[in-house]
C-alpha cells in the first residue's frame, strides 16, 4: 500500500471537511443571529404593544377615574346644595317663628296700650261728663237770675242784657271747647301749643276779615286756664312779610263745598297751616270736625308733602241746644240764635232718616232743604252729603256706606257751617 497517495488523498479531503464544518458553523451562526434579531424584533414589537396596551388601560382608567370623581363631586354638590336649601329653609322656619311671635308680642303690646288708653279714654269722657252736667247746674242757675233780674226790665233794657248774656256765653262755650281739645292733645302729647291767627289770605274781598271777632287778652286767658304750655301769636307782617309770593295749594278736595263758595279760601288755609307746622314743627296737630273740609284739606297736604306730622280730628264742641260752637256765633241777634238751630235739627232729621232704612241721596237733601228753608231768617248756601274721603258729590243712587252731610247756612247775615257722619249700617 503506498501510504503516500493515501496521505496525499487523506489531506484534502480533512481539509474539505474542515472548510465544510467551518462553512456550516459560521452559516448557522449567520441563521442564529438572523433568528436572534429576529426574535428580538418581535420582542420589540410585542413589549411596544405591551406598552401601548398598558398606556391605553392607564388612559381609560384616567378618564374613569376622572369620571367617577366628577359625578361623585356633583352628587356631592347636588347633596351639599340640598343641604344648604334644608337650612335656609329651617332658618326661614325660625324667622318667621320669631316674626309671628315678634307680632304676637306687638299686638298684646297694643292691646295692652287700647286697653290703658281707652281707660283714660273712659275716665276723661266721665270727667268731661261730670263737668258738663255741673255746667248744665250752673246755667240753670244763671238762667233763672236772669229772668229774674230781666222780668223788672224795660223791652230795651231787656234786649241789651240778653245781648250782653250771648257775649259771656260764647266766651263761656270758647273755653270748654278749648279744654277739651287742651285735654284731646295732652293724652298724646308731652307740649302743647295753641296758634291764634286771623289769617287774611283766606276770607275774600267781600268777607268778615275786618270785623272777625279778636280778643288777645280774652284768649289768652282762656289758654292759660286750660294749662297751654306755649302761644303762638303772630301778626300779618310777620306771617306774610313784603314781597311774600309763595302758596300751598291742595286742588281736588277743596273743589267742592266751602271751596266752591269761597274761592281761594283753602289756598289760604294750607299755606297759613304750612308755615304754622313749619315754625313750631310739631309731632301731632289736632283740628276739629266741624270745618270738616279744612281737616281733610290740611290731610291731605301733610300726605302729599311727606310731613311727619299727625293730623288728628276733634269732635265737634256744641253748645247745650246743639248749636256747634264757633267765633261767628257772636254775630247772632237772639231771633237768629234760635233759628240757628235748624241746622243741628237738620243733622238729626238726617240720622233719624238714615235709622229708619232711608237710603236714597235725593230724598234725605230734599228733607233737610225743606226743614231749613221753613226756618225764618235763614239762607242755604249748599246742602250735600259727600264721600268722606274725597269730599265727591252724592247726589243720586242708593247711599251704601258711610256718608258725610255738610251744610252751610246763613242765618241773617252770618254763614254758619255743621256736618255730621250718617253711618249706614
Amino acid at each position: 500500500m503506498d501510504w503516500t497517495n493515501v496521505i496525499t488523498i487523506g489531506i484534502p479531503v480533512v481539509l474539505g471537511v474542515i472548510v465544510g464544518f467551518a462553512v456550516g458553523f459560521l452559516l448557522n451562526r449567520r441563521v442564529s443571529r438572523r433568528i436572534l434579531a429576529q426574535r428580538e424584533a418581535e420582542t420589540q414589537t410585542l413589549l411596544a404593544d405591551a406598552r401601548k396596551e398598558a398606556e391605553e388601560i392607564r388612559n381609560r382608567a384616567a378618564v374613569e377615574a376622572k369620571e367617577t370623581w366628577e359625578r361623585e363631586r356633583v352628587k356631592f354638590e347636588a347633596q351639599t346644595a340640598a343641604t344648604r336649601r334644608e337650612l335656609e329653609r329651617r332658618e326661614e322656619k325660625l324667622a318667621d317663628r320669631e316674626v309671628f311671635i315678634n307680632r304676637r308680642e306687638i299686638l298684646l303690646t297694643q292691646k295692652e296700650m287700647d286697653l290703658i288708653r281707652k281707660e283714660r279714654e273712659i275716665a276723661a269722657r266721665e270727667k268731661l261728663t261730670r263737668a258738663k252736667m255741673e255746667r248744665v247746674d250752673q246755667l240753670i242757675e244763671q238762667e233763672n237770675a236772669r229772668l229774674e233780674k230781666i222780668a223788672g226790665m224795660s223791652l230795651e233794657e231787656a234786649r241789651r242784657e240778653l245781648l250782653r248774656n250771648l257775649e259771656n256765653d260764647a266766651r263761656l262755650e270758647a273755653a270748654q271747647m278749648m279744654r277739651e281739645i287742651k285735654e284731646e292733645a295732652k293724652k298724646r302729647a308731652d307740649l302743647v301749643v295753641a296758634s291764634i291767627f286771623v289769617n287774611p289770605l283766606q276770607f275774600g274781598p267781600n268777607e268778615d276779615f275786618s270785623k272777625y271777632p279778636r280778643d288777645f287778652e280774652r284768649d289768652e286767658k282762656l289758654l292759660k286756664s286750660c294749662e297751654t304750655d306755649y302761644l303762638f301769636y303772630p301778626n300779618a307782617e310777620e306771617m306774610y312779610p313784603e314781597g311774600f309770593q309763595s302758596f300751598v295749594e291742595v286742588t281736588e278736595v277743596t273743589k267742592n263745598l266751602c271751596g266752591a263758595s269761597r274761592p281761594g279760601h283753602f289756598r289760604g288755609v294750607t299755606t297759613v297751616v304750612c308755615k304754622l307746622f313749619n315754625a313750631v314743627n310739631p309731632d301731632l296737630a289736632y283740628f276739629g270736625f266741624k270745618d270738616y273740609q279744612q281737616y281733610i284739606t290740611i290731610k291731605r297736604m301733610v300726605k302729599d308733602l311727606n310731613m311727619d306730622i299727625e293730623i288728628v280730628g276733634v269732635p265737634i264742641v256744641r253748645e247745650t241746644d246743639g248749636l256747634a260752637m264757633s267765633s261767628r256765633n257772636t254775630y247772632l241777634s237772639p231771633d237768629e240764635r234760635r233759628s240757628a238751630l235748624c241746622l243741628y235739627k237738620s243733622i238729626n232729621l238726617a240720622k233719624e232718616l238714615i235709622s229708619k232704612g232711608e237710603r236714597e241721596a235725593e230724598k234725605i237733601i230734599a228733607a233737610v232743604i225743606e226743614l231749613i228753608e221753613k226756618t225764618p231768617l235763614t239762607k242755604i248756601d249748599y246742602i250735600k252729603l259727600c264721600d268722606p274721603e274725597t269730599l265727591d258729590y252724592i247726589e243720586k243712587g242708593p247711599i251704601v256706606k258711610d256718608i258725610l252731610l255738610a251744610l252751610a247756612v246763613f242765618v241773617g247775615s252770618t254763614r254758619l257751617i255743621d256736618n255730621t257722619i250718617l253711618e249706614v249700617k
